[in-house]
């Protein structure tokens, strides 16, 4: 729990140090839809009708945010509501607060929750998806190649491979070219494999990830995106990543 605290409160004094791209994200990388903050901590809980969503946010100014929203299936965020209109008429019963937080405030729920969590035989994490916070931390201290592909977030594995360029991460990790193209806006793409080596138990072992290296079409910024290590091409890669077939998958242009 301590580390939670001391990682955010590393952010917090650091603040202008983040990249001002972080701060204009798209909403499917987890950042909300007026770009203002990130969501630092999140939790999600689905229960028959019923739904919630718990959130710590940073914002660009420095503040902690919590915020939370709830209702039922029928006015919930994923619903179609021209589908469900009258569902969703007839609940009225959607909360919804944000409210700006202290660190010490947030230190007190996360023990109570840390305790709760051994109390319950729950891993103890006072929030679901809290690699935000540890990547941010990477980010922002002096760049080391090793630690590339611990960064679980894209965007700021992004900016972490910006600082150090890919061209260096490939030589220190000897990568394995599997594919190599480029896409319908003439920018390049490889796909490859590398070795990540742990010792679980004084044992080592050696996993095999497979990436994607490919630039945005609209943003023209590098990515390294975690693929299935199934896939061959960079052409299946890349429909992967937008979750469609890759006969289906043939864009004029991309922007």
């Amino acid at each position: 729990m301590t580390d939670y605290i001391d990682n955010i409160k590393t952010i917090l004094d650091n603040i202008d140090k983040i990249p001002d791209e972080l701060w204009v994200r798209r909403e499917r990388v987890n950042q909300p839809l007026d770009q203002k903050q990130f969501i630092i901590l999140h939790e999600y809980n689905e229960g028959g009708y019923d739904w919630e969503s718990e959130r710590l946010e940073l914002t660009k100014d420095g503040e902690l945010r919590y915020a939370f929203d709830s209702g039922c299936s029928c006015n919930g965020p994923w619903e179609n509501l021209s589908d469900k209109e009258y569902e969703y008429k007839k609940c009225e019963n959607t909360t919804k607060k944000s409210l700006v937080v202290t660190l010490d405030e947030i230190t007190k729920v996360f023990k109570e929750r840390y305790d709760k969590s051994y109390d319950d035989e729950k891993p103890p994490y006072p929030w679901n998806e809290s690699n935000t916070i540890n990547d941010l931390v990477t980010l922002l201290g002096k760049p080391d190649v090793s630690k590339v592909f611990g960064i679980r977030n894209t965007e700021i594995r992004r900016c972490y491979v910006k600082n150090i360029g890919y061209e260096k991460i490939k030589k220190v990790f000897d990568v394995k070219v599997i594919d190599s193209t480029t896409d319908n806006n003439g920018k390049p793409m490889e796909l490859f494999d590398i070795e990540i080596k742990e010792e679980i138990d004084k044992n080592p072992i050696i996993t095999i990830d497979r990436y994607l290296m490919v630039v945005d079409g609209s943003s023209k910024r590098q990515y390294l995106l975690g693929v299935p290590n199934n896939i061959k091409t960079c052409h299946f890669a890349k429909a992967w990543t937008f979750d469609i077939h890759p006969d289906d998958f043939n864009p004029i242009i991309e922007t």
